[in-house]
């Protein structure tokens, strides 16, 4: 009897062991990134379908920290350097100060209206951004996933007028995340201002800035229409945000882990690219009810528009990012439009 009591007594501190040691080596991941926890934003829905798959397919737990509430761009990618966040979703304006090529990613009218071309361009299998995907990951120590999309084309938005023409933006200061905002507004006649994310309300609240340009899903997540009056469709290129991890971290995952992360960021992609598309069939119903004029232009409009921003923008690219890059971004978004085509 007594060896009973022995026996039962080691099953059970075995089984003690065993769970301690399961919990001791089940990791917990914090996901970062700068939207509001609207379960509608697609920067948003992007992290709730990581977590969901992260938790249900490997040992993992992950914690979603939205608004920037773990540091702005540059305290996020520091982060994502040292270990302390694992997974960050970061602006390209924000990865520029680190890795300027990365801003052609971000090209004013570089891209098609068609988003399926930018979607395939963003893949971690394209020729063309895993260079520049590498590129980051030797230079900075951290790793991109991909560039992914967060609320469609970009859309100017201003409380000064109504912007149809190029002689529109005449006067108007608009809140640039780079340089080449920088660059597109200059081309068009107007000034841009550097801002960062978290001041831009309070800039087009105060008069600092007079406009800005976004997604309508970032617009309205982010109640611009109390600080600005009018919009102009279509936008100038498809709003991105990128996905960066700790490379240490992700190399030390099993090769099962990693391969269902892998499979995980895929769902997010499809999921982030899907909430951009609703959120734009349904932006311009909300925008006018919450007192926004909205204007479209014109083809005529747009291509006068487009041509004379390509102009300044183009100018800007070569100088700062090198013909080599340009061109072969160019050349990439055309072989892609035409494979899409055919």
């Amino acid at each position: 009897m007594k060896l009973k009591k022995i026996i039962l007594l080691l099953i059970v501190v075995a089984l003690f062991v065993s769970f301690g040691v399961t919990q001791a080596y089940a990791q917990s991941i914090r996901l970062s990134h700068e939207m509001s926890a609207d379960t509608e934003d697609p920067t948003h829905g992007y992290m709730l379908v990581l977590q969901y798959y992260i938790e249900s397919t490997t040992d993992m737990d992950a914690t979603i920290y939205p608004s920037n509430v773990l540091g702005g761009m540059e305290e996020v990618i520091e982060q994502v350097m040292a270990g302390e966040i694992h997974i960050g979703q970061v602006s390209i304006g924000g990865m520029s100060h680190f890795y300027q090529d990365s801003l052609i990613f971000n090209l004013p009218y570089g891209y098609p209206r068609d988003e399926r071309v930018a979607l395939k361009l963003w893949q971690r299998d394209n020729d063309f951004s895993r260079k520049i995907y590498e590129g980051i990951e030797e230079e900075l120590g951290v790793k991109p996933i991909h560039v992914f999309l967060r609320g469609g084309f970009a859309l100017l938005s201003n409380n000064v007028r109504p912007v149809r023409s190029v002689e529109d933006m005449s006067g108007i200061q608009f809140r640039a995340m780079d340089r080449s905002q920088i660059a597109l507004y200059e081309s068009l006649g107007a000034t841009g201002v550097s801002i960062p994310w978290e001041e831009v309300y309070t800039a087009l609240d105060t008069g600092v800035a007079d406009g800005q340009m976004n997604p309508s899903s970032i617009f309205i997540d982010a109640n611009f229409h109390e600080v600005q009056d009018y919009i102009t469709y279509p936008g100038t290129f498809p709003s991105t945000g990128m996905i960066i991890v700790n490379p240490q971290w992700y190399e030390s995952l099993t090769d099962e882990e990693r391969h269902s992360l892998n499979i995980a960021f895929d769902h997010a992609f499809v999921t982030s690219a899907g909430l951009s598309f609703r959120s734009e069939a349904l932006a311009e119903e909300v925008l006018t009810n919450r007192g926004v004029e909205v204007y479209h232009q014109t083809e005529e409009e747009y291509e006068e528009f487009r041509d004379t921003a390509l102009e300044g923008v183009l100018e800007w690219a070569y100088d700062t990012l090198g013909e080599d890059l340009t061109n072969e971004f160019l050349e990439e978004v055309e072989r892609l439009e035409n494979e899409l085509r055919n």
